[in-house]
């Protein structure tokens, strides 16, 4: 039995130590990549702000779209009125010459 709680114990103390070592590896190959609790901070804040300036950016580009928008409209509706006044004029004008045809 005693040879046998050796064995068991060597075993044990073997596979204690490769898990040792192989969590050392993994954190020295990829824990050091990890970022700390700080360093997310200040992405997130950096992230924020980046987030809160394109809104403000899309808020006033959303202004001045409606902007134009809303001027284009008054002009259209201005070439609406001239084209109405022109078609007026030349019914007008096609009326005076049928007259003058007609005599």
């Amino acid at each position: 039995m005693n040879k046998a709680t050796s064995n068991l114990t060597s075993q044990a103390a073997t596979v204690l130590i490769t898990i040792v070592i192989s969590m050392t590896g993994f954190w020295m190959m990829i824990g050091r990549e990890f970022v700390t609790r700080e360093e997310a901070s200040k992405i997130t804040e950096t992230r924020l702000e980046l987030i809160k300036e394109n809104m403000e950016n899309f808020e006033q580009d959303s202004r001045d779209l409606q902007r134009s928008i809303d001027e284009n409209n008054n002009s259209i509706n201005n070439l609406r009125i001239e084209l109405a006044k022109l078609e007026s004029a030349m019914t007008s004008l096609s009326n005076l010459l049928e007259r003058i045809e007609t005599r």
